[in-house]
């Protein structure tokens, strides 16, 4: 005995094929990144958000007035969506069009948290030699090497520098040395975090002064620990 024919079923291949999609949050700012190992007949590609009191995504971008997001040969895309604030939660999905116009969505969406980042600043007495580096928190990130957060950064060089960088001593086989560190979210209420930073300069017997920046909402909290002499400096009662 034989079952009747079920319905025919016609499928038709998306004309991109994404296989991988993410969103960092940044300060003010969202970076969304998709990977793609093809596209055929691919028009370009749609991007769309909603948060936690949004039941339905809403279109944010189109290929259809925003040129970027459709080229037939890239094997990459990065879109940035500024218009959005910190303190912010946002959950993305994209999707691709072919030449019938027929939409396709890649069905794994990517969150993101826009969280403020901080950077600290370094110069010399007279203000003719700088650097900086920058840290913060987010949920999305870890207190391990997270790729894009966390920013590396090479060996000062010149004649006259100064130079600083977050340390982590336990990252690759000699330690790294990082231009930009975001660590994993915590209670700010409740909690600390403390980053290692190193300082090198080619300017003697002369001060260096150290000052942050002035989105960092709780001044009176953010203190640099002196491991020569043991003490706590606060970041905010002087340069």
């Amino acid at each position: 005995n034989y079952s009747d024919l079920s319905n025919q079923v016609t499928t038709i291949p998306a004309p991109a094929n994404v296989y991988t999609f993410t969103a960092h949050g940044m300060d003010n700012a969202v970076r969304l990144y998709w990977g793609v190992s093809g596209q055929s007949n691919n028009q370009g590609f749609k991007v769309y958000r909603k948060n936690s009191a949004q039941p339905d995504y809403n279109l944010i971008d189109s290929y259809l007035t925003n040129p970027s997001l459709s080229n037939p040969s890239a094997t990459s895309f990065t879109y940035w969506d500024y218009n959005v604030a910190n303190g912010q939660d946002w959950e993305y999905i994209i999707s691709c069009t072919n030449t019938s116009n027929q939409e396709f969505f890649y069905n794994y969406p990517a969150t993101a948290a826009v969280r403020p980042i901080h950077s600290l600043y370094l110069r010399n007495n007279t203000a003719t030699l700088s650097d900086s580096i920058s840290f913060a928190q987010n949920p999305f990130a870890s207190d391990a090497q997270d790729a894009y957060y966390d920013v590396t950064k090479g060996n000062p060089s010149g004649s006259n520098y100064v130079w600083a960088a977050v340390w982590e001593q336990y990252w690759g086989n000699n330690g790294t040395t990082l231009a930009q560190e975001i660590k994993g979210g915590y209670d700010t209420s409740l909690d600390i975090k403390t980053w290692v930073i190193r300082i090198r300069s080619t300017e003697l017997n002369t001060p260096l002064y150290i000052s942050a920046s002035d989105n960092f909402n709780r001044a009176e909290k953010l203190y640099l620990y002196d491991s020569y002499t043991g003490t706590w400096h606060n970041l905010f009662s002087g340069p």
